[in-house]
């Protein structure tokens, strides 16, 4: 049987199974240092969305003061999608994405203060819905592949859990 040589040694001669950590804390590796990087580009992110997200309330605002015009009289005939239609999904992603975007310019400022890892990490999977736009999709996956990396490393949980108290 093969024994862990980075667990501590029980007075009795046996080991520890809840002391034994494998790695030493007091020195932060590489991961530990990306927990600031993360928070960068959540925030950067955070901004990026917040920019959709008034692009895509400007135009749903737009179709509402035109909705009697005629040309978007014309776009009612013979078409599936009404203006009011495509006046209403416009809302709904310009809200959703305002409330993603501020949810992760949050989370981004509690990673820069080593805060709310959990927080961080529900975030990041929830900021996965971007994936449904085109325009913040592929940087969403990646903040969301980077996040997961960094923030399940053993050594970041324990300097979350140190930063606590």
């Amino acid at each position: 049987m093969h024994e862990n040589p980075y667990a501590e040694q029980k007075a009795n001669g046996g080991y520890s199974i809840e002391s034994s950590v494998p790695f030493d804390a007091s020195i932060p590796d590489g991961y530990v240092k990306n927990i600031r990087w993360v928070g960068i580009a959540s925030i950067c992110q955070a901004v990026l969305e917040m920019g959709m997200s008034l692009i895509l309330g400007s135009v749903a605002f737009s179709i509402a003061f035109s909705i009697n015009s005629p040309q978007l009289q014309k776009m009612r005939e013979g078409r599936d999608l009404s203006p009011e239609a495509l006046m209403a999904i416009l809302t709904t992603f310009a809200i959703g994405s305002g409330v993603i975007a501020f949810l992760r310019l949050l989370s981004g400022v509690m990673l820069l203060y080593t805060r709310g890892r959990i927080f961080a990490l529900t975030v990041a999977i929830l900021g996965l819905a971007m994936m449904c736009t085109c325009y913040c999709g592929p940087s969403s996956l990646g903040i969301a592949i980077y996040a997961l990396v960094v923030l399940i490393q053993p050594t970041v949980i324990y300097q979350f859990q140190k930063a606590r108290g």
